[in-house]
């Protein structure tokens, strides 16, 4: 409103201010009363990726469970129970385990756990490679990497299987 619009109001009587006059002159009243966030705040409309209050990212975790080898001559396959430990569906991209890359190309919806073949090959002959690295992917697209330390046996021919697999905290952001 005007201050012309406001003397006119009050030389014929009328309120001066009245609930329509200053819904008139704020259209976008309704909207002052719901909360923006700011632009510099995250959520996860913004990026489609998952945050906490603080605004930081969520590292979803998927780790191998358990982990069994089964031997044929100087070859030896692993298997592994892989399980989505996170609140959303994660896409299995691919497996690095004794310089051997596996993709495993499958989903996980939150808490459930698959076998998967992890290994197929040749048995090792030493224990120097105790990394694994497990690749998985969110709804939104963010590649996460778990790294697994490898916990060996020897056997008595001189080689070695993979006794089980340990996470090795935390999840990176790849």
């Amino acid at each position: 409103m005007s201050f012309f619009d406001a003397i006119k109001r009050l030389a014929t009587g009328q309120p001066v201010f009245s609930a329509e006059s200053e819904n008139e002159s704020k259209p976008e009243a309704a909207d002052q009363d719901t909360p923006k966030p700011a632009a510099s705040e995250p959520s996860q409309q913004q990026s489609g990726t998952p945050r906490d209050e603080q605004g930081e990212k969520i590292l979803p975790v998927v780790t191998v469970k358990r982990v069994e080898c089964r031997l044929d001559g100087d070859r030896m396959q692993c298997w592994g129970v892989l399980q989505n430990q996170s609140l959303y569906k994660m896409e299995l991209d691919k497996i690095t385990l004794l310089g051997s890359r596996l993709e495993l190309d499958n989903y996980l919806q939150p808490n459930e756990e698959r076998e998967y073949l992890l290994y197929s090959g040749d048995r090792p002959t030493d224990e120097n490679n105790h990394d694994c690295d497990l690749v998985y992917i969110n709804e939104s697209g963010d590649y996460f990497n778990a790294e697994h330390y490898v916990h060996f046996t020897l056997q008595s021919d001189g080689t070695y299987i993979i006794n089980r697999l340990e996470f090795s905290p935390p999840v990176r952001d790849i």
